[in-house]
């Protein structure tokens, strides 16, 4: 999974514009894709999405979807895909950690887990 969202310690967009972000992305999805035959997940929020890439519509038929947004809905999604593949709703899950719902069967997540 590539977790792409605010730096902690810097630029918000880490100094790149938002085209020269969406190129290192597709470099990091197709150098990944190439040594695993798999495509990366793309963690990210809205905001960040919006901000950083222009909102770039590049990577929904390939790379699914974990958007973190804390509230009681996904919202609106990203450019470029129809729907999140993982939600991450809150960070206080009671057991500890993040809280994450899957958006699709126990088949489809095998898939994406197995390649």
């Amino acid at each position: 999974m590539l977790d792409i969202e605010y730096n902690p310690s810097g630029a918000t967009c880490y100094g790149l514009s938002a085209s020269a972000m969406v190129a290192w992305i597709k470099d990091f999805v197709n150098t990944y894709h190439t040594k695993t035959g798999a495509y990366p997940l793309i963690y990210t929020t809205l905001d960040w999405w919006t901000q950083c890439t222009g909102n770039s519509a590049s990577f929904g038929s390939t790379c699914p979807l974990v958007l973190a947004r804390y509230s009681t809905a996904p919202g609106t999604i990203p450019a470029g895909w129809t729907y999140q593949t993982i939600w991450q709703n809150n960070d206080a899950y009671k057991y500890g950690g993040d809280s994450d719902v899957f958006n699709g069967s126990l088949d489809q997540l095998k898939k994406i887990a197995l390649g």
